[in-house]
C-alpha cells in the first residue's frame, strides 16, 4: 500500500530498492492513526496537523527540511521515545541508513 505512494511521491529522496522497501517497511509499522494520516498527506487531503512533543509535519519540514514520510515517522518516534527522539532533533536529523 505505502510502496507505490512513496515512490510516485518522491521517487527522488528513495531512488534505490532497498531505501524504498526500508521506508516501507517502517511505515507499515506506525500505528493506525499514523497510517492513516500519512495516507491522506501524500494524497493531498486536507486533515487537521498532529503535534507531538510540539512537532508537526509542518514544522518538521520547514526546520528539519523533512518530506511528509520522514516527518510522519519522526512523529512516531517522538511517540515511542520522546527523549531520544527530541534529543535527537536538537543534534540535527539524518537520513534513512542502510
Amino acid at each position: 500500500m505505502f510502496k507505490e505512494i512513496i515512490q510516485s511521491t518522491y521517487p527522488s529522496d528513495y531512488d534505490s530498492e532497498e531505501k524504498l522497501n526500508k521506508v516501507t517497511e517502517l511505515a507499515e509499522r506506525l500505528p493506525q492513526d499514523l497510517k492513516d494520516y500519512l495516507i491522506a498527506i501524500l494524497e493531498g487531503d486536507d486533515v487537521p496537523e498532529i503535534a507531538v512533543e510540539g512537532y508537526t509535519v509542518g514544522s518538521l519540514m520547514l526546520r528539519h527540511g523533512m518530506n511528509k514520510v520522514a516527518a510522519v515517522l519522526t512523529l512516531d518516534y517522538l511517540r515511542r521515545n520522546p527523549e531520544k527522539a527530541l534529543d535527537s532533533l536538537r543534534k540535527g536529523h539524518d537520513s534513512v541508513g542502510l
